[in-house]
C-alpha cells in the first residue's frame, strides 16, 4: 500500500497596507516589511514605493505600481509577489491611488 504524503496546498490573498502620507510596517511569516509612502512619478506616469526589510540594509527604490502584475517578480525579497489592482477600473492601470489595493498572493497548507 502506498501512502500519499504530498501536501495540499491553497492559495491565500493577503491585504498589503499601505499610505501616502506615511511609511508603513507588517509583519509577513516573521519579518518586518518596511513599505514607503507611496508617491507620484509623472514621468513615468505611475506610482511608486520603496520597500525594505530587516532593516534599511535591504532596500529597493523606486517600485512601481502596475495593474495585474507581480511588482517584485525581478526582485528578491520575502515577500513572494505583489499586485496592485485599480478598484474603480478592474483591469485598469492605478490612475488614482484612492481606487487603489495592495495584495500578496502566498501558498499556505
Amino acid at each position: 500500500m502506498k501512502s500519499d504524503n504530498s501536501k495540499s496546498f491553497q492559495k491565500v490573498i493577503k491585504t498589503v497596507p499601505w499610505s501616502t502620507t506615511s511609511d508603513v510596517v507588517f509583519d509577513y511569516n516573521g519579518t518586518d516589511i518596511k513599505l514607503s509612502k507611496i508617491y507620484a512619478n509623472t514621468y513615468a506616469n505611475c506610482y511608486l514605493f520603496d520597500l525594505s526589510w530587516n532593516g534599511e540594509n535591504n532596500k529597493i527604490y523606486g517600485i512601481p505600481l502596475r495593474s495585474g502584475v507581480n511588482v517584485l517578480n525581478q526582485h528578491s525579497t520575502p515577500l513572494p509577489n505583489m499586485y496592485a489592482f485599480n478598484l474603480k477600473d478592474i483591469g485598469g492601470e492605478v490612475n488614482n491611488y484612492k481606487h487603489m489595493a495592495l495584495y500578496v498572493i502566498s501558498e499556505e497548507t
